[in-house]
């Protein structure tokens, strides 16, 4: 009886050890983060499975009103988008940032 006992227990530590590896990889897979960058000025991202963080460097150029560049504006912000948002593409991210920043986020660079 005794042996038997030692093995259940032994089968226990097992399936804990288990449950303890894919809890841990679980958690692995859906908070680490995967980098990217884009050529609008230096947009970075890193995406996970449950958020996405965006920091926002986006360069635009404004003009007279002859048409000729007036000067170069820098928008630089890093916003964090939990799921559902974290799934959708960096021009729909844009889209959303466009609707709710104000023109003070935006620095004047020449």
């Amino acid at each position: 009886k005794f042996i038997a006992r030692s093995s259940t227990k032994k089968k226990r530590s097992s399936k804990k050890k288990t449950i303890i590896f894919v809890a841990i990889l679980l958690l692995v897979i859906l908070l680490l983060p995967i980098p990217a960058t884009y050529d609008d000025g230096g947009t970075r991202e890193w995406t996970a499975l449950t958020y996405k963080i965006v920091r926002w460097v986006y360069l635009d150029w404004e003009y007279n009103e002859d048409g000729s560049r007036d000067h170069l504006s820098i928008y630089n912000k890093t916003v964090i988008y939990f799921f559902p948002n974290n799934l959708k593409s960096i021009n729909e991210l844009w889209e959303m940032e466009e609707k709710d920043f104000d023109i003070s986020e935006w620095k004047k660079v020449n």
